[in-house]
């Protein structure tokens, strides 16, 4: 249905009254329209709540993009459920909570008891095509990470403080000492040169680009002559 065509009516008869009305076509294909007006729609269900007592005596509707069937229990509770389903459990049996009952041939019109089978919840996982369905998920922590570097702590030393970063940053002029970007260009980081995290006096500081940073610890294909510098001082540890 088209934007211009969502307004467009159809003459319709009121279930409950008969009068003749207009229903939206956008309703119709909803399974909606059928009563005149408010009034109409609850004297129906109103009459026809007492023959919907009681799960054998459910009413199967069009809800949508399926069938479902409607009951209520002697307390006047609402239920609803699939009609293949509610139809499995009259004529078949009781079905548990992991098991569902499906189309064989995908049509949802096609309400045959032929073409219903039933599947457990794993199986219905592998027929939509789920991500993971039927195995294990991999793990790729540990050593199995590509950043695992020995299962060593990666917990700085308290020294190495967020007013030591900014006296070195503020030393550096807030820029990178391998590209010389600014802070308003990139985000910057502390590097260790000799790589020892517990090595925190000035001298062992720098004030690199995060993408300088990886391109020194050869996580990143970029370089230049500082970056390649300071790759040589850690291939020489």
């Amino acid at each position: 249905m088209t934007y211009k065509d969502r307004h467009l009516r159809t003459e319709r008869e009121c279930e409950n009254c008969g009068t003749k009305f207009m229903a939206q076509n956008s309703r119709i294909k909803l399974g909606q329209g059928r009563f005149c007006s408010l009034k109409c729609a609850n004297l129906k269900w109103a009459e026809d709540g007492e023959k919907t007592w009681g799960f054998e005596n459910g009413k199967k509707y069009w809800d949508k993009s399926k069938w479902v069937v409607h009951w209520r229990t002697e307390k006047n509770k609402s239920h609803t459920m699939s009609y293949q389903r509610w139809w499995w459990i009259m004529n078949r049996g009781e079905l548990a909570d992991s098991e569902f009952v499906i189309f064989e041939d995908g049509d949802v019109n096609n309400l045959s008891p032929d073409n219903f089978k039933v599947v457990n919840k794993l199986e219905l996982s592998v027929m939509r095509g789920e991500r993971g369905a039927g195995t294990p998920k991999p793990t790729l922590a540990g050593s199995l990470s590509k950043w695992w570097t020995g299962g060593g702590s990666y917990e700085y030393p308290i020294e190495f403080s967020k007013r030591l970063k900014r006296k070195i940053k503020t030393r550096d002029s807030y820029t990178c000492q391998c590209c010389y970007s600014g802070f308003e260009v990139r985000q910057l980081d502390v590097h260790h040169i000799d790589r020892n995290k517990y090595n925190n006096v000035e001298d062992n500081l720098v004030t690199v680009c995060k993408p300088c940073h990886r391109a020194i610890h050869g996580k990143y294909a970029k370089t230049n002559e500082r970056i390649e510098y300071y790759k040589e001082i850690l291939a020489q540890l």
